[in-house]
């Protein structure tokens, strides 16, 4: 008899409001550690992609899809199924309060069945092309590998290793003791992931203002410097550093799919724009034509939005203007790269 196992994962570094929604909580124990007390145990491991997947107590389906598109309007959300006693195989992305796209294989009604919906992933041609092709000369069904090829080119995640994914020990929602130590010990766990940074001078608990804009005109070359091309934006108060507002923009384009004009239209030129992501009071504006803002700025993240981009300035006190990354987004707003670089 093969496994039965789902997985769903949130693309966010501080999971715990996601867990919730699906009726789990981290215990505070690892996987490795003794669960005997947990009634249907799971468990979940944050990737370096910024991932945060969880297996699902062995034999469950992956949540609802009211549950999935709840959280998905905060964070993009995937699942993934493998119910090999059946040849069930299955991936599915929720963004924006809505699933985006699904396919799924069931290799009991025929080794060939391949049902895909929803606006795919780019890989998802090259991918099928491949299997179907090796499908023609194997005698296993390689078409059960689709769903998770597309899941692994997307996140990292390859279900073929699950022992290499159980960092964290979790359970049903009122079935453990849960204390606020242990919240605080898991919430901490998933931001030590490499990813992390911060200018030198500051502390995660500083006050660090950054400016989010896009350029003006059609679009260009990256520049060097934030000052070298037109542009115009937003402050935000706090919490500026790529590690936290830059992941932050990075989930916000996930959630709506990739789509530039309607996020620019959301958090930059909305009548009531953004100071902290978390409340609508507008923040000041500030650009290349508003220069009294830029140097109040520890950061400034600007969109090109014809080409599908977002040039990162330094701008606090040890750093020049000078542009330290560029991240591309693909056609559901997947990013690439999908970290910041260290401190330059």
């Amino acid at each position: 008899m093969g496994r039965n196992q789902a997985w769903v994962a949130f693309k966010t570094r501080q999971p715990l409001e996601s867990l919730k929604t699906i009726g789990l909580v981290p215990t505070g124990r690892t996987a490795a550690e003794d669960y005997s007390d947990v009634e249907f145990p799971a468990w979940g491991t944050m990737l370096p992609s910024g991932w945060y997947f969880v297996q699902l107590y062995a034999g469950d389906e992956e949540p609802e899809a009211e549950l999935l598109r709840r959280v998905s309007e905060h964070v993009p959300v995937v699942t993934r199924g493998a119910f090999e006693t059946a040849m069930i195989s299955t991936a599915a992305r929720y963004a924006d309060g809505r699933q985006v796209w699904s396919i799924r294989h069931e290799g009991w009604k025929d080794v060939k069945h391949l049902k895909a919906t929803g606006k795919l992933p780019e890989c998802y041609a090259t991918i099928r092309k491949a299997r179907r092709k090796e499908q023609r000369l194997a005698h296993y069904d390689a078409i059960f590998q689709i769903p998770h090829d597309v899941i692994e080119v997307l996140t990292g995640f390859d279900d073929d290793r699950i022992t290499d994914y159980a960092d964290d020990l979790l359970a049903t929602e009122g079935d453990v003791q849960v204390s606020e130590a242990d919240i605080q010990a898991f919430l901490a766990h998933c931001s030590s992931v490499p990813r992390q940074f911060l200018p030198r001078s500051s502390s995660a608990n500083d006050r660090m203002p950054a400016a989010i804009g896009v350029y003006e005109g059609t679009q260009g070359h990256p520049p060097a410097r934030v000052t070298e091309r037109a542009w115009s934006g937003v402050m935000q108060a706090q919490n500026g550093a790529p590690s936290q507002l830059g992941e932050t923009l990075l989930q916000r384009v996930e959630v709506l799919d990739g789509d530039l004009t309607h996020f620019v239209q959301r958090f930059v030129n909305a009548r009531h724009g953004w100071v902290d992501l978390s409340q609508g009071e507008r923040g000041p504006r500030v650009g290349v034509n508003h220069a009294s803002g830029v140097e109040e700025s520890t950061f400034c993240y600007v969109f090109d939005v014809p080409a599908r981009r977002l040039d990162v300035f330094a701008t606090h006190r040890e750093a020049a203007g000078e542009r330290f990354t560029s991240i591309a987004f693909d056609s559901l707003g997947t990013p690439t790269p999908s970290s910041f670089p260290p401190s330059p």
